[in-house]
């Protein structure tokens, strides 16, 4: 997309490419969408998962970091036990039957807007087994400025880069 600017602004003009969640979309209880080609969750036996053939689709619940937190404590994951802090830079969403599952890292996770189309709010990230616990996303809101510094086709008009963090 980087050599195809038109292109992408066309996409982005028709609400196609996602608004970038500057704070606030995440609210516990909206429905979220995820998305993905990863596994169905059915077992294929000792070799893995099936996945999927075709992208497939979810809408999912976002949750507290408190309660995704809670849902964590104690979570036999894999024959240890792990006690998961969820930080500020994450999200949860907790769809019962309905999850991220492995081959879905790095998709999208998005809430409709009220002017239309949809705001990206999460990157799948990581989840203890596919719909037994609640899906971790990365927070897009969290690392807005990042992405604006490195994807220079989703910057709004008059962005400016800000200053370097001190450590």
């Amino acid at each position: 997309l980087r050599n195809k600017p038109k292109c992408f602004d066309s996409l982005k003009a028709k609400g196609l490419i996602p608004h970038l969640d500057t704070g606030g979309a995440a609210t516990p209880g909206v429905m979220a969408t995820i998305a993905g080609w990863g596994s169905t969750g059915v077992p294929k036996g000792q070799d893995g998962y099936y996945y999927a053939t075709r992208q497939r689709e979810a809408s999912v619940p976002l949750i507290s970091n408190a309660a995704c937190t809670a849902a964590y404590k104690g979570v036999n994951a894999y024959y240890y036990y792990m006690d998961t802090e969820i930080f500020d830079d994450m999200l949860c969403a907790d769809g019962d039957t309905k999850d991220s599952c492995q081959g879905d890292s790095g998709g999208p996770l998005w809430v409709p807007r009220s002017l239309g189309g949809v705001t990206q709010v999460g990157v799948v990230s990581f989840g203890v087994g596919c719909a037994e616990n609640p899906g971790v996303y990365s927070r897009v809101s969290a690392y807005y400025d990042w992405i604006l510094g490195h994807v220079p086709s989703l910057r709004p008009p008059g962005w400016t880069k800000p200053p370097a963090s001190s450590p």
